[in-house]
């Protein structure tokens, strides 16, 4: 997702790839890989999820 983004930042205005960074960090904000990570940091754990 985030090579895509860089790659269609090149190809339009500052502003439709602000938009559209907004878009994609509120999705992985909300993702269980996220949530999993956070829970892990304040627990001082290693994290248990699919990303490495």
């Amino acid at each position: 997702m985030t090579k895509e983004l860089l790659y269609r930042g090149l190809e339009r205005d500052i502003e439709s790839h602000g938009i559209a960074s907004g878009q994609l960090l509120n999705l992985l904000l909300q993702s269980e890989d996220h949530r999993e990570s956070v829970a892990a940091f304040f627990e001082k754990r290693p994290r248990c999820g699919s990303a490495k």
